[in-house]
């Protein structure tokens, strides 16, 4: 392996990709897809053709600038938070009218010993 391949993380990633449009702008998109799938191949058997189709998918989507997986996640977070304090209410709620009832119970007992 050369030094000019030896970046790794994002930046490869980006190298990967750029290399992909190039064939894929000179050469079209069945082509960029078989040399690009053949090229992972060599270190990933299981993938194929239509897992490169996806994903060279997915990164045009992230590249509009339109999606916002952080934005989601904190979404995400913030309902199940939202749900956990409801869930937390509800339950507090419940335990003080089964108190409430033990004791209406309770004193209904004493009053009838009594």
């Amino acid at each position: 392996m050369n030094k000019e391949n030896k970046c790794s993380g994002t930046a490869r990633v980006l190298r990967e990709l750029s290399e992909y449009v190039k064939l894929e702008d000179e050469y079209g998109e069945d082509v960029a897809l078989t040399v690009t799938t053949k090229a992972l191949q060599r270190s990933f058997p299981s993938i194929d053709c239509e897992d490169v189709r996806s994903t060279v998918k997915v990164i045009r989507a992230m590249q509009t600038g339109r999606v916002d997986v952080g934005m989601e996640r904190q979404r995400m977070e913030d309902q199940a938070e939202k749900a956990t304090v409801q869930l937390l209410q509800n339950i507090s709620t419940i335990e003080i009218a089964q108190v409430e009832n033990l004791r209406e119970i309770s004193r209904s007992m004493d009053s009838e010993v009594a």
